[in-house]
């Protein structure tokens, strides 16, 4: 009896360390973010106020996503910040743009406040939501500079990885040009039976 409770442990030990083993892999171009992910509850704070809140990326299903991967000591980053408010105000029924800080940063959500809100970068203020201490889509996505920028697709898929010269107005159009007419095609095959 004490040889099969020990085994029993021991197969329950091994079945959980499988599990927690798991490791988060790079997506690739194409390839969708695993739901999981998608509604995982991610801590977020805006430059509007300290109190903490959370976010999940499933809220924003429907738009594309833009995550713009920061640090409060990247200059570069923070000064596109204005730009990505105006990106965001201009397209908001369109695209969700999502600042995100990832822990190895060593980043706090004070220090993130105090740029943010423009306390500590004067001229500069963002109300973006950022999401804090990210362990998750920065190794979804992983990268050897900031500024950088993931662009998803209406259904979470990864569509492309950029540097600050491809986030502007013209790209963001082209992006939505070309979902619409992809969508128009693949109603129409439908409509057709043909797919």
């Amino acid at each position: 009896m004490k040889k099969i409770t020990i085994c029993i442990v021991w197969a329950m030990l091994c079945l959980n360390f499988e599990a927690n083993s798991q490791e988060i892999k790079p997506l690739k171009l194409g390839q969708k973010i695993p739901m999981a992910i998608l509604q995982q509850t991610m801590p977020q704070l805006t430059g509007n106020s300290l109190k903490p809140d959370s976010l999940t990326l499933a809220t924003y299903k429907g738009k594309f996503i833009i995550l713009d991967f920061w640090a409060t000591w990247c200059s570069s980053c923070i000064y596109q910040f204005a730009k990505l408010e105006n990106l965001q105000q201009r397209y908001q029924d369109q695209i969700k743009i999502l600042l995100i800080n990832a822990v190895y940063t060593k980043d706090t959500p004070q220090r993130m406040y105090g740029i943010l809100s423009g306390e500590k970068a004067p001229f500069i203020k963002s109300s973006l939501p950022s999401v804090y201490n990210d362990t998750v889509l920065s190794k979804l996505f992983p990268h050897a500079y900031l500024p950088h920028y993931v662009w998803l697709g209406p259904k979470g898929e990864f569509l492309a990885l950029t540097n600050t010269d491809m986030l502007n107005e013209q790209t963001i159009k082209s992006v939505l040009e070309a979902y619409k007419q992809d969508e128009t095609a693949t109603a129409k095959l439908l409509k057709q039976n043909k797919l």
